[in-house]
């Protein structure tokens, strides 16, 4: 979540778009602070990448506006 607070800062200042990349930082967190986690970062306006081992219907039941990239 630091670097969701540096990434929002060094956009609001420079007004600039861009995208996140959060590697694996869903695995620490229990299903209420991934709620919230979550909500916080759906309500950014930026695209947003997020690698996790989490199962994937987990993270949709949670915010049903996610897509699935599997390499």
């Amino acid at each position: 979540l630091m670097k969701y607070a540096q990434f929002y800062l060094i956009g609001k200042n420079s007004g600039l778009k861009s995208c996140l990349l959060l590697d694996d930082f869903l695995t620490d967190f229990d299903r209420n602070r991934l709620e919230q986690c979550l909500k916080l970062l759906d309500q950014s306006e930026v695209q947003i990448f997020i690698t996790c081992p989490i199962n994937f219907e987990q993270l949709l039941s949670i915010t049903p506006d996610i897509q699935r990239i599997i390499l």
